[in-house]
């Protein structure tokens, strides 16, 4: 019976991985984005308030169940756990909750912080920036700009091609596009 459980968290844990893979690459393909609160909009739908702090997330759940169920697979290969299966069930649950912590923390933690970036780097045009490395005559250089607190750098280009930007020189952050900062030069 408990094979049977940790078989069917196992599987359901790897399809729905496999097909959140596959989904999510086809959507970057076709640059498809769906936001489900702007969808309940038209409907005048409005969630509840979630604290996004909290660590049960759909990636944290899948991973809990896929790691419970391969742990708990794994464990009654053994002679010891196949008598005596019960014994296998907190080892499951410890292995999942520590594998979930650690995802949640070097994963989500991470990809939350890079998406904050994103954000902060849209808020960038029109700041003042340095310029790091000299932006060569049509070429790439690279910036330095401060913002909420935080020192960032990017890779800059000038916004109308000219003679380039000396690195220690003082640009406004024009536009941004591909991830790369078009610059204007600021005279002091």
């Amino acid at each position: 019976m408990l094979s049977e459980i940790y078989l069917t968290c196992f599987f359901i844990g790897a399809i729905y991985s496999a097909i959140s893979f596959i989904l999510g690459g086809i959507f970057d393909f076709l640059d498809f984005d769906f936001e489900l609160p702007d969808f309940l909009d038209i409907f005048h739908i409005e969630l509840p308030h979630v604290d996004a702090a909290l660590p049960i997330k759909p990636f944290i759940i899948v991973a809990f169940v896929t790691v419970f169920g391969g742990v708990g697979s794994i464990l009654l290969l053994t002679d010891f756990f196949q008598a005596n299966q019960i014994f296998s069930l907190p080892i499951a649950i410890i292995s999942a909750f520590l594998a979930s912590t650690f995802l949640y923390k070097a994963v989500y933690l991470k990809l939350l912080k890079m998406a904050t970036t994103v954000k902060k780097q849209a808020d960038a045009v029109g700041l003042r920036a340095k310029v790091l490395e000299t932006i060569i005559p049509g070429g790439y250089g690279r910036i330095s700009y401060s913002i909420d607190n935080n020192i960032l750098s990017a890779a800059a280009k000038e916004l109308i091609p000219g003679e380039g930007i000396k690195k220690g020189a003082s640009v406004l952050i024009s536009d941004i596009k591909e991830n790369i900062f078009y610059v204007t030069l600021i005279s002091d």
